[in-house]
């Protein structure tokens, strides 16, 4: 796990070039830099060494002076990467297909299709009453400590954050991807809940809603200052999603283009609960709760009613009502936990009042 700031490499040509190619494969030259020691000036060495990755390079004999100088740029143009990263993903730059950040300008766009993940944590004012600024604050900080690394490990790009809410990205293949990470995210929760137990403080509970469609990827602002914006109906669509896991109290909805997607839905714990409508549009799209880590007695008492519950929610659309009820009541028999077949009967009696 040892990452040097730094590599100096001084060997022959050949091994130059074999070992720059097996740094680069885990570390990009601003990141890791590599600055090569050499004895050959020749300039198609030098061309060669340039692109298996190195950033500099000196030839033999080399004053003390200048090594010192050149490892210094090289520090420095990598400590300013790294601060940047700390504002800005570099996972960016092939989604807008750049090599790096100078080449960026403002107006860049894409047109791609991806999947969108929004993570929020649920009831966050109500939670955030008794803090101070600070302490919501560093609350926010101690949970998004634990959520970022996993986008990360689904080669997603995070690209906001709106409050208690985190939105990222996932390329075109990326449906199972989002999913992945949307589970993982749900694994660290509960890890993070023991932590908070041990500590003193309540469990938290969050809703991830994920959903797949054609997007505008684009640079906004000024030539000082740009950011990274996402031009589509469905940054509007998967928020009206996380509003309706908050609602039914689930943790993980995804919708039907997520579900088209994903490589093998059979992998998957899932079931078809609403259909919400679209804007502009006289159809609606099936909703789906994926519920892979549930507690292990509510996994399998969803899986149990999974056909009763799909037949009482297909009623329940056509206006069959009463049929619905009866079996959303045998539900609630097997599995008296059921948030979401609770919401249907309550919606039941509001309708019969």
């Amino acid at each position: 796990n040892y990452k040097p700031d730094l590599i100096l490499l001084d060997m022959s040509p050949t091994k130059l070039l074999e070992n720059c190619c097996k740094i680069r494969q885990h570390f990009i030259a601003n990141e890791l830099p590599i600055i090569t020691l050499t004895n050959d000036n020749q300039t198609t060495i030098l061309s060669e060494v340039f692109e298996a990755g190195a950033n500099d390079y000196l030839i033999k004999p080399i004053s003390r002076y200048e090594l010192v100088t050149r490892i210094e740029v090289q520090l420095n143009l990598s400590k300013q990467f790294k601060s940047l990263n700390r504002f800005v993903s570099p996972q960016i730059l092939p989604l807008l297909q750049k090599k790096d950040f100078n080449e960026v300008v403002l107006g860049d766009q894409v047109c791609a299709e991806m999947s969108i993940l929004c993570n929020r944590i649920r009831d966050f004012n109500v939670l955030s009453q008794d803090m101070t600024a600070q302490s919501s604050l560093k609350f926010i900080n101690s949970y998004l400590k634990r959520m970022v690394p996993v986008v990360n490990r689904h080669n997603g790009v995070l690209n906001r954050y709106i409050g208690n809410t985190l939105m990222a990205l996932f390329d075109d293949d990326g449906a199972d991807a989002a999913l992945q990470a949307g589970l993982n995210m749900l694994q660290e929760l509960k890890r993070y809940n023991k932590h908070r137990a041990r500590v003193g403080y309540t469990p938290i509970q969050i809703s991830i809603a994920i959903d797949s469609d054609s997007l505008i990827l684009g640079v906004v602002g000024r030539q000082q200052q740009m950011d990274l914006t996402v031009v589509s109906e469905v940054v509007n669509f998967t928020f009206q999603i996380i509003d309706l896991a908050d609602n039914y109290e689930v943790s993980l909805l995804i919708t039907q283009n997520t579900y088209d997607k994903l490589l093998d839905v059979d992998k998957y714990c899932l079931r078809m609960i609403d259909g919400i409508s679209v804007q502009k549009s006289s159809e609606s799209i099936n909703i789906y709760e994926v519920f892979d880590t549930d507690e292990p007695e509510d996994k399998e008492a969803k899986l149990a009613t999974k056909e009763i519950f799909t037949n009482a929610v297909f009623l329940y659309e056509q206006n069959e009502y009463t049929q619905a009820k009866k079996l959303f009541d045998e539900c609630l028999q097997q599995n008296p936990s059921d948030t979401v077949v609770k919401t249907y009967i309550e919606r039941w009696m509001a309708i019969q009042c």
